[in-house]
């Protein structure tokens, strides 16, 4: 009996729960503002800031802050300079810094620091090479990093080393291949990842920067087509890149996986979204998130994913599943959002009381008047393959 009491207990403090399945993508709120495609993210802890981009009419300068605990966009102070997209961002500590880009008329090179506390831009040395767009960017160890790109004298393959404290940039050993543009660059176990991107052909090569040693060296190329305008974020520190326009002049929606011990790629789940190119990545505490771009128009929806099964928030909750009335009486109403799969009713024994498979519909109602009075948990499965698990009384 006491066992009975503790698991009944347990039960009742976590009366709802839905867990979205591992490797599948969940859609979120959209962008608050314009869709738009080539902004630029930095990040600071939790903190994520998308700044920029272009909306298919114009080339913005605003800013916006992204809450993960409850799916809102927050207004933030825009870029004091030009509107433009293709620019670089990245973070060194509680600031975030961006830079380079193109405008309505011109390309650029100068660069501003956010302050994360203080919320205001200043304006700091612009960056050391030529004017640019679809540069690469990452920090690593406390500097920041930007080279390639395209520019007013061509395809560009110079880096460049920006130190924070003395607010100075430095040259650093080029790119050892041709010059490109729309690359996907991060940081990875201290030295900066490079891959994919345009040299008047679609490019799958791989690169690490080693900024101790000051060179590079190639890794395996990326395990799909050939592509630029691709996104890439990390999830346990594995990289993760996909999305994009690539060699067959298709947007794409594939997502790859690379393992830098065996130097190999994987492909895992593709973008629960439409294929696109032009979006923007993170990720925070091991989910990824995935959003705007350009699939012939631009885009406002965001998504996340995470190769775990994660319990969904209280407003993702709202939207699944609704099972009325609780206490039930003769009757189950189960409604959702999504097409319903499979539901199953099982006592506080783990014994599996009733099973209805294939249900295909948005709104079912059980007959429940042989269930004796009890407890019961109840499991929807949806079409998206999340379940939700909701404990019910029967009176």
């Amino acid at each position: 009996m006491k066992k009975y009491y503790l698991i009944l207990l347990c039960i009742l403090m976590i009366p709802n729960q839905i867990w979205a399945q591992a490797n599948t993508w969940l859609q979120l709120n959209d962008f608050p503002a314009s869709a738009r495609t080539g902004a630029s993210v930095f990040q600071t802890g939790n903190d994520v800031y998308v700044v920029g981009g272009y909306d298919g009419s114009a080339f913005k300068k605003t800013m916006y802050r992204y809450n993960e605990n409850n799916d809102t966009w927050q207004a933030m102070p825009s870029l004091p300079s030009m509107p433009r997209n293709l620019a670089v961002a990245f973070s060194i500590g509680a600031n975030g810094y961006y830079g380079t880009g193109q405008g309505a008329a011109a390309y650029s090179n100068d660069f501003w620091e956010f302050n994360t506390n203080t919320q205001t831009w200043s304006q700091k040395a612009n960056f050391g090479g030529l004017e640019r767009s679809g540069a690469i960017g990452a920090s690593i160890n406390n500097k920041g990093y930007i080279g390639l790109g395209q520019g007013y004298q061509g395809l560009y393959r110079d880096i460049w080393e920006y130190d924070p404290t003395a607010n100075t940039w430095s040259i650093k050993d080029s790119f050892p291949s041709t010059g490109r543009r729309m690359c996907v660059s991060m940081e990875h176990e201290g030295k900066l990842f490079v891959s994919l991107g345009s040299d008047g052909r679609y490019r799958r090569e791989s690169y690490y920067y080693d900024p101790i040693n000051n060179n590079w060296y190639q890794l395996a190329d990326f395990g799909g087509s050939a592509r630029h305008s691709a996104v890439i974020y990390k999830i346990d520190n594995t990289l993760y890149v996909g999305t994009g326009y690539d060699s067959t002049l298709r947007f794409k929606k594939d997502i790859w996986r690379y393992n830098s011990t065996n130097n190999n790629w994987q492909q895992v789940t593709d973008f629960g979204g439409t294929a696109r190119e032009g979006a923007i990545a993170f990720s925070i505490n091991n989910t990824a998130f995935l959003g705007l771009g350009y699939d012939t128009i631009c885009k406002p929806d965001v998504w996340r994913y995470s190769p775990y099964a994660t319990l969904l928030t209280n407003q993702e909750k709202e939207t699944e599943v609704t099972i009325s009335p609780n206490p039930i009486f003769n009757e189950i109403h189960i409604r959702s959002r999504l097409e319903i799969s499979d539901v199953s009713i099982w006592n506080l024994n783990g014994q599996l009381v009733r099973e209805i498979k294939n249900v295909s519909t948005v709104n079912n109602v059980l007959n429940a008047e042989e269930l004796p009075k009890a407890y019961y948990i109840v499991k929807t499965k949806l079409s998206n393959g999340n379940t939700n698990i909701t404990t019910i009384s029967k009176q």
